[in-house]
């Protein structure tokens, strides 16, 4: 095994739109360990 540990397929869906890129999840499609229960705010540089 790597020293990352196993690794699971998790669908995403890749959007681009100009120079701004992003992948997105299904809250559901995700490990229970991953989920967030609070919405994550934008970060401000």
């Amino acid at each position: 095994m790597s020293q990352f540990g196993s690794q699971i397929r998790i669908p995403a869906t890749y959007m681009r739109g100009g120079t701004s890129k992003g992948v997105f999840f299904k809250l559901d499609d995700l490990p229970a360990s991953c989920q967030v229960a609070e919405p994550i705010t934008a970060w401000r540089a």
